[in-house]
């Protein structure tokens, strides 16, 4: 079962069947965070079939509703607690009673805020669902500010572990969401992240004492492995225009929340496309070249036409493709899913065409800079004088590469740790098509060759129990765990490698966990991140680390 049906499956069957009345509906009621989980795993129709009427967000003017129940789900902060207890305290009260469910841990100085409004409150829990299920294989924290503060020099020490306490507690929900008590391995390389390793271990040994049956209940569960790194392992993944559909459309094209808008040729309507798990099309192209999607796309049409009885030219095109819609308005949703996507093949094109010509402005400089770091190792010898043809700015984003660890001047001390790439015999499109450093790393993780030196285990697991451990007496990660027991039987009977990567994740880095699923049937492979990034937004990121 993917990620998004494990999440999705827990809302329904876990928090919102139970509390289901005949005749009784409900107020839905989110924060940020819980708004983009539910709306990437459950359906609007799910949620009326659950009773729940209406969707609102928790921090905009809400219409009172008191003869509604509401249900709450959010970040347990200052500021959401706050809201809640108005909600009661108002003059007429917005609800008539209140479900709260927190994402994670709720610590028991807001906790004790509710008090003023307890008559009103039927339900307190903590769901423990604290992250953002965007694929079937991939997770993100939603955390856009990470980068900043794990990355920037400036930030306060107690102020970047707070933050880091933070995502460890997310990652930790994300684990016990799955079932999962994996041994954690990390990038033995930097001080921070060996830190941060140490505090998910912490929130992962309070949800075990919380929960001791997490990560049993099957004979692979104790092989199972978290893998955190940071970027300086790779600079050069999330610089590349790489030429896969799904990085290329992120890449050069407008797609805010996944949604893609465009105006119709007539020009007197905008259509929007959802690209998503749920389109199967969608999930055929994506990690194609961009060279096959075209190919693809024909083969589909073709197939699709004789399926269907209706003849098209050998080399099915667009224009084939409008004339089926306009002759077949009975088949019109499953064409235009075709069609929205052939359309965003022609736009990768063009942009692809524009960016060509354009390779020689500023970003582009830079990012041929920045990219030479990840290739030759003694780039620093003449990396002063390249730095005297560009702009102090660009000059800045260079240099900034030094805040992630990666080395930018000659070193005279320890030599920073890096395996050798594979060689690959992939021949076609061979140097078009980037394999991220990541997929070496996974390979060798679930094939048990990855270096032990240089990712070590915090702690390893063996089949009854841990063999060394580098953390004490755990403490309850607390009440209401409603997950408990029951994420084993929704997944595939294989251990699994959680990666996580500090710092953001690039959509070649996505399709590389897809691949080494594929051809290593024993294991299952998720990677998220704070975010995932473009190059674009990478740049822009690097270009914050220190102040011009």
């Amino acid at each position: 079962m993917s990620l998004k049906s494990v999440v999705g499956h827990r809302f329904l069957d876990k928090l919102f069947k139970p509390l289901q009345k005949a005749g009784e509906w409900r107020t839905l009621v989110l924060d940020k965070l819980s708004t983009r989980m539910i709306s990437s795993c459950i359906k609007m129709h799910d949620l009326i079939d659950s009773g729940i009427t209406i969707v609102e967000n928790l921090e905009l003017r809400r219409e009172p509703l008191p003869k509604l129940e509401a249900i709450y789900i959010l970040i347990p902060d200052e500021n959401a607690i706050k809201i809640i207890v108005s909600d009661f305290k108002e003059h007429p009260i917005k609800y008539k009673a209140a479900h709260i469910f927190f994402t994670e841990v709720c610590p028991d100085n807001l906790l004790v805020h509710l008090q003023s409004i307890r008559k009103y409150i039927k339900t307190v829990k903590e769901i423990n669902i604290a992250f953002l299920p965007y694929e079937s294989q991939v997770f993100s924290l939603d955390r856009a500010s990470a980068f900043d503060k794990f990355y920037k020099p400036s930030v306060e020490n107690s102020d970047r572990i707070q933050y880091m306490e933070k995502m460890g507690e997310q990652l930790a929900t994300l684990c016990a969401c799955l079932g999962e008590y994996p041994s954690i391995r990390f990038r033995n390389d930097s001080p921070k992240l060996i830190e941060f390793a140490h505090i998910v271990q912490g929130k992962l040994d309070a949800y075990k004492a919380d929960d001791p049956s997490m990560g049993e209940g099957s004979i692979h569960k104790h092989r199972s492995q978290l893998l955190i790194l940071d970027r300086a392992f790779d600079p050069t993944s999330p610089l590349l225009h790489e030429l896969t559909f799904q990085a290329m459309a992120y890449d050069l094209l407008n797609i805010p929340n996944d949604v893609y808008k465009f105006i119709t040729k007539s020009g007197d309507a905008e259509k929007e496309v959802l690209l998503d798990d749920n389109d199967e099309m969608w999930r055929k192209l994506r990690h194609l070249h961009i060279a096959d999607v075209s190919r693809k796309i024909s083969d589909e049409i073709k197939e699709f036409a004789s399926n269907k009885r209706i003849s098209t030219t050998e080399k099915s095109t667009m224009k084939d493709l409008q004339v089926m819609l306009k002759k077949m308005p009975q088949y019109q949703q499953e064409l235009s899913k075709v069609w929205f996507l052939y359309n965003i093949y022609f736009l990768c094109q063009d942009c692809l065409t524009i960016m060509i010509v354009l390779v020689l402005k500023n970003h582009a400089k830079i990012q041929s800079v920045l990219l030479y770091f990840g290739f030759l190792s003694s780039f620093h010898l003449i990396l002063h004088q390249i730095l005297r043809f560009l702009t102090f700015l660009s000059r800045a984003i260079i240099m900034n590469l030094a805040h992630l660890g990666v080395p930018i001047a000659q070193d005279s001390g320890k030599k920073k740790m890096k395996p050798e790439r594979k060689e690959r015999n992939e021949s076609v499109y061979q140097l078009s098509r980037w394999v991220p450093y990541v997929k070496d790393i996974m390979e060798d993780a679930v094939e048990d060759k990855l270096s032990n030196s240089m990712f070590p285990y915090l702690n390893q697991r063996t089949a009854g129990g841990i063999s060394t451990a580098a953390t004490g007496q755990a403490v309850s990660a607390r009440f209401g765990n409603w997950y408990k027991n029951k994420a084993s039987s929704d997944a595939r009977d294989v251990p699994r490698l959680i990666v996580f990567i500090v710092g953001g994740v690039a959509y070649s880095e996505l399709r590389a966990a897809y691949e080494v699923t594929n051809s290593n049937k024993n294991w299952e492979v998720l990677i998220g991140s704070d975010q995932i990034v473009t190059p674009k937004l990478f740049l822009e990121k690097l270009g914050t680390l220190s102040s011009i």
